[in-house]
């Protein structure tokens, strides 16, 4: 038996619900199109080469019938294509299986946008839409979008679905949303939960050059939460918080986020480390339960593993941000949490003042010890911001779009294959709620406090997204 990742509230509750000052940035896309130039204003750098991809959720209903929560939508791949000081923008919706036999009968058939019996009847029978919506991965020089609970969806550069893979079967039950590189083993690692009658989740290697292959499969005490997880050059590192799945709730698509998950501390968080050389001998041990949405970075030291992570006491920051959302989104505090070898205890130390999500490292020292951070942080008044954190001078370089403006993830450049580590840019997109129109931004990522030194206009806006990846034109390499 299988179901929807329910990640999802009450169908009677409707994105428009949402607060005045973001609903526009959650509407639905109004436009699709190719690659279309761009106007550009600033000063775009000239040895910025490569093309920005992104994913979110474009369509909060089907046929007039609501999702649930905007997490249910149908994704949407938006990218930039940056070069020889031009710009050439597109979007365009993923054609998914599930969409294209809604498209056929003319009406919705997937999700909380149908009868609850219809909800029933799909969960028995293992029928879900995979919407793509949450984030991109390239490798082999293949694009896809991926999700929270499925199969990598492929995509062409021209943003045409191409459709579901499992990488030559390698992927038999799901595929994360959140994969990391390891440029000194050039592969991709990623993991992929399964759900029935006990839980675990498989653990996936892609080399860079070579075949994708499952390097284990950990069985796990009760079905989780499992979002991110972090590699290291050695150890892939999952911290399985105590957000539990109450499975006959969800199979029987009864009530929303927060009567599907519970936060049960009593089990605490459980520590398990899978050395990538020794795969089956996987270490794993429990410590006071603490909870994570998404991991930053990560390394290996003589005697321990530590990876850097927004961290959180407990679940009620996510329900909050995925079941108020008309509430600004609660940022976590950037921690170190160190891993020592041989023992069953760990040590977590505060990284810097601000509270951030979506951390993001200059990938090319993926898996080493880094000195950069960037990331999102957002105030209680609803205002975003971009900031860089460097580890090695303590310095907080922050910039506050005004209010009214929008932004989510940014992802590092960088100025050449050969520049330092955060030598190069920040690429991302950005939403004016008065205009109801996105841009794509770059800025400089040794002054971000500066704002964007470029961006591109387009006509129209991009529903907010959540991740994606750039790819550089010299070499793609995941």
């Amino acid at each position: 038996m299988s179901f929807q990742s329910p990640l999802r509230r009450n169908r009677n509750v409707h994105p428009a619900r949402m607060g005045a000052r973001t609903s526009s940035y959650w509407s639905d896309l109004t436009r699709e199109h190719g690659f279309e130039s761009l106007e550009i204003e600033g000063r775009l750098p000239a040895e910025l080469n490569g093309t920005l991809y992104r994913a979110g959720p474009a369509l909060s209903q089907r046929f007039g019938s609501p999702y649930g929560h905007v997490f249910e939508g149908d994704g949407a791949i938006s990218a930039f294509r940056i070069g020889d000081g031009k710009v050439a923008g597109a979007h365009r919706l993923l054609r998914s299986a599930g969409y294209v036999e809604e498209e056929r009968a003319g009406r919705a058939l997937f999700q909380t946008a149908v009868s609850w019996p219809r909800q029933l009847a799909n969960n028995l029978r293992g029928r879900f839409k995979n919407t793509g919506n949450t984030a991109v991965l390239e490798w082999h020089d293949g694009l896809y979008a991926l999700m929270e609970n499925a199969k990598p969806t492929a995509f062409d550069r021209e943003l045409e679905t191409i459709g579901e893979t499992s990488f030559g079967g390698v992927i038999q039950s799901a595929f994360s949303a959140h994969p990391h590189s390891v440029p000194a083993r050039r592969t991709t690692y990623n993991h992929g939960l399964r759900f029935g009658r006990t839980t675990s989740f498989a653990v996936y290697a892609l080399p860079w050059e070579g075949a994708a292959r499952c390097m284990v499969e950990v069985p796990l005490e009760h079905p989780v939460m499992l979002h991110d997880f972090m590699a290291t050059r050695d150890h892939l590192v999952f911290l399985v918080s105590p957000m539990q799945l109450v499975m006959w709730r969800a199979v029987l698509s009864i009530g929303g986020f927060s009567d599907l998950f519970q936060w049960n501390p009593d089990a605490g968080t459980e520590v398990i480390v899978v050395p990538i050389d020794e795969p089956a001998k996987v270490r794993r041990f429990k410590v006071d339960p603490f909870f994570q949405i998404h991991f930053a970075a990560g390394f290996d030291e003589p005697d321990a593993v530590s990876v850097d992570l927004m961290a959180y006491p407990d679940s009620s920051a996510l329900a909050t941000n995925v079941a108020d959302i008309d509430k600004p989104p609660i940022c976590g505090e950037v921690t170190r949490v160190r891993i020592p070898h041989g023992s069953d205890e760990i040590s977590k130390q505060r990284l810097c003042d601000i509270g951030l999500e979506f951390g993001q490292t200059d990938r090319r020292v993926a898996g080493e010890r880094n000195r950069h951070l960037y990331g999102l942080s957002v105030n209680e008044n609803m205002n975003f911001a971009i900031a860089h954190i460097d580890f090695e001078t303590g310095k907080e370089d922050v910039f506050w779009f005004p209010d009214g403006e929008f932004t989510s993830e940014t992802l590092f450049a960088p100025r050449s294959p050969e520049a330092e580590e955060g030598d190069g840019y920040l690429v991302g997109l950005a939403y004016n709620q008065a205009s109801h129109t996105s841009r794509l931004i770059v800025l400089d990522a040794q002054h971000v406090g500066d704002g964007p030194i470029a961006q591109a206009r387009l006509d129209h806006h991009i529903p907010a997204d959540f991740h994606g990846t750039w790819v550089p034109n010299q070499v793609g390499h995941a």
